[in-house]
């Protein structure tokens, strides 16, 4: 299958999120990268697998995979596998708040386990005309972000201070000979697998 671009055109009146295009992308190969837009972007990896890199991160994208970015964010896509994705660009006065009501952000952009929603995307994607694509790339993307689990914000700040708390211990016991993650954990109540994943996410 080739690449499907609509370009969704303007609506009259104040608006306070504007969608710009919904685009299936079967040739990545054939783009010129590093890709930076001026609107957000929802995309959705369909096929294949490839590597997002962005903001000194990377992300490993399999097919079903929702990723974002935000405007004016330098990013690539580095194919490793027939990497092909479907993406829709928006933006208005009202974008930054969906946005944060669904916890999405700069540092935390990628959401696996989307793959029930491909066939919906490529089968609206398929539908669309210049009498429905307005009403069709709406539907898409908030029909998209009801499944965004929203983030803790109490259990972010709660996970914060006991980060916040084992590494001040450490500090403190540095030269203690016996140190070690099972103590550390031990200390604190924690699994050795939940302090090693904490230690790698902060």
């Amino acid at each position: 299958m080739s690449d499907i671009c609509n370009f969704l055109p303007p609506v009259p009146g104040n608006k306070d999120i504007a969608y710009h295009l919904f685009v299936y992308e079967a040739e990545l190969h054939n783009l010129a990268q590093p890709f930076m837009k001026q609107d957000y972007c929802m995309h959705l990896a369909f096929r294949g697998n490839a590597v997002l890199q962005t903001e000194g991160k990377q992300y490993s994208l399999a097919p079903g995979t929702l990723f974002f970015t935000f405007p004016y964010q330098t990013y690539e896509l580095i194919d490793k596998n027939k990497f092909t994705y479907l993406y829709i660009t928006f933006n208005g006065p009202g974008v930054p708040a969906l946005m944060e009501q669904f916890g999405i952000q700069k540092e935390r952009v990628v959401f696996p386990n989307f793959g029930h929603l491909t066939d919906f995307w490529m089968t609206s994607i398929r539908r669309a005309n210049p009498d429905n694509i307005q009403v069709l790339t709406e539907s898409v993307l908030l029909h998209t972000l009801s499944f965004v689990d929203k983030i803790d914000k109490e259990k972010v700040i709660r996970v914060n201070r006991e980060f916040d708390e084992i590494l001040q211990y450490i500090y403190n016991n540095f030269a203690d000979p016996e140190m070690s993650i099972a103590k550390v954990a031990d200390i604190f109540g924690l699994s050795r697998k939940y302090f090693s994943a904490l230690f790698a996410k902060n």
